[in-house]
């Protein structure tokens, strides 16, 4: 009943659809991208596995640098659009590293591409924590009995 509610109350709820339909597709169509890196590495790039590490951790120094800006930023106020914006690049940018056959190319494209899903990862909890009315909102460390309370609508 309760996984009915919660159902219930995302299609009723535009952003939050909105939330839910671009984080499935960007888990299914963007994140599978860091398994096809060590093969892309070999036989595209003909790098060994030093290079193809750097390639790997691009990625994740454009996150932090990504994640750090958003979070040092104290007038931040448009989630949604950070959110939207991140993964639209992130997208974008990972179309470009499918076709990039330079390493260093290779290597700036998945920095820039970290930068997009930090954008995308860290404002999408914003994003749906602001439109979503306190009792519906999972905190970290609620117990499951608070949780069931707050599905029916006391907070």
């Amino acid at each position: 009943r309760h996984l009915a509610e919660g159902f219930n109350y995302v299609r009723s709820n535009n952003t939050i659809m909105a939330v839910v339909l671009i984080t499935i597709f960007m888990n299914l169509l963007l994140f599978p991208y860091m398994q096809m890196i060590p093969v892309i590495a070999k036989k595209v790039l003909d790098v060994g596995p030093g290079l193809m590490g750097l390639l790997m951790a691009a990625d994740g120094l454009g996150a932090l640098i990504g994640a750090v800006l958003i979070a040092s930023s104290s007038t931040l106020t448009r989630h949604g659009m950070i959110y939207l914006g991140g993964s639209l690049l992130a997208l974008f940018v990972a179309g470009m590293f499918a076709y990039s056959q330079w390493y260093f190319a290779s290597l700036l494209l998945l920095l820039i591409l970290g930068l997009g899903t930090a954008g995308c990862c860290c404002a999408r909890s914003a994003a749906r924590r602001r439109r979503s009315p306190k009792c519906w909102r999972a905190r970290p460390g609620r117990s499951a009995p608070k949780a069931a309370r707050a599905s029916r609508g006391r907070c």
